[in-house]
């Protein structure tokens, strides 16, 4: 008798425990045929939301914890997971391992009266323990197939000309980096087209650095002031309150050294502004519009080196750069994260021999390309 009471006071405390979260760990997480990037979009969303993202696409509800794999992308390269950018330079980092969480099975009913054990529930002396049954394994979904190859653009007329870029409500930083995206890839090309249809339809009012006007007096009735507007280390937001106005982006204010990096925040931003739209695609002609010519900064990328100063100058222009990125490193140091040529940075060490690297080869690139004889 003895023996059934204690029995019944251990089962009593078993059915009242709570469920238990249920732990999966994947190793070497994939996606469509490529480890997965540490960021969840191209520089943005990195480390926890990424995670959380292969989570909830395999049945889970978050990621429990990860460790990173860093600096693989050369060996083996990296894909986002929302937009399907892949990074295959050395300093591209992934994941090692994701661990995903759910709920558990919820506590055991206790049907019987209280005092009397449940048969084949306990090991009581002279019985036999039949062995626990098994839950099913849960199928892990298939990893998504390869995505298809994009078709080739249908483009509408008329192109975009110059005189649609220069604009009051696009700030003179913000229209370089245009220019720039109208020549890039498909998908730059893309995404520059309807930003400036946004902005023609007024479905996004326009592009400004964050101490402008327009950001600031948007802040002011937030209750803020500019200086509040981008958090520590993001250089490109969209504004989407009040709800009445149309959005806005703000930048951060100065001229980018690291251009490419500016292009990526712009392009982020806009993704921020959740503009729906199904606006037709259209291509750039520099020499279109009847008028108006590119500014001499859209082509600051086209230098010459006719002679012993010209290469000083671009040599100059190297070390200027690296000096501006240090003020990114120093941001690094503080805690925040960067991303200095779309790629985030999470430690000093690391941002130094990024920013170190990217001078070096503008250096290579001035003595072999730019000023070869």
């Amino acid at each position: 008798m003895k023996r059934i009471v204690m029995a019944s006071a251990i089962l009593l405390a078993l059915t009242g425990a709570p469920a238990l979260a249920e732990l999966q760990v994947f190793p070497l997480p994939e996606y469509a045929g490529h480890r997965i990037d540490l960021c969840r979009v191209w520089g943005s969303e990195c480390g926890q939301p990424a995670a959380d993202e292969f989570c909830r696409r395999n049945g889970f509800t978050s990621a429990e914890g990860f460790t990173i794999d860093h600096d693989i992308g050369s060996a083996t390269a990296t894909r986002t997971l929302v937009d399907g950018g892949i990074c295959n330079q050395q300093f591209c980092d992934g994941f090692e391992s994701i661990t995903c969480t759910r709920p558990g099975p919820g506590p055991m009913s206790n049907s019987t009266s209280p005092g009397q054990p449940r048969p084949g529930r306990l090991k009581l002396p002279g019985m036999r323990e039949s062995p626990p049954s098994q839950p099913p394994q849960q199928e892990l979904p298939p990893p998504p197939a390869e995505p298809p190859a994009p078709a080739a653009p249908v483009y509408s007329e008329p192109p975009w000309a110059p005189k649609d870029v220069i604009r009051s409500n696009i700030d003179v930083q913000a229209q370089y980096a245009l220019f720039r995206l109208l020549k890039g890839d498909a998908r730059q090309r893309s995404e520059a087209s309807h930003i400036l249809s946004a902005i023609r339809a007024g479905a996004l009012q326009g592009i400004y650095q964050e101490d402008q006007q327009a950001p600031a007096l948007r802040a002011q009735a937030l209750g803020q002031w500019w200086g509040q507007i981008l958090p520590k280390g993001v250089d490109g937001v969209c504004m989407t309150q009040p709800a009445a106005k149309a959005p806005l982006i703000a930048m951060r204010r100065g001229t980018p050294a690291d251009r490419a990096g500016y292009d990526q925040s712009l392009l982020s931003a806009w993704q921020q502004c959740g503009i729906k739209h199904d606006y037709p695609l259209r291509r750039y002609d520099p020499t279109a519009g009847g008028g108006g010519s590119e500014p001499a900064g859209a082509n600051a990328d086209a230098l010459q080196c006719r002679n012993d100063g010209d290469r000083a100058a671009l040599h100059a222009r190297c070390d200027s750069a690296f000096q501006y990125n240090l003020t990114s490193c120093d941001k690094v140091k503080a805690g925040a994260l960067q991303v200095v040529q779309g790629v985030v940075i999470q430690t000093y060490d690391k941002c130094i021999t990024r920013i170190s690297s990217i001078r070096e080869e503008c250096h290579w690139i001035t003595d072999n390309e730019i000023c070869r004889k």
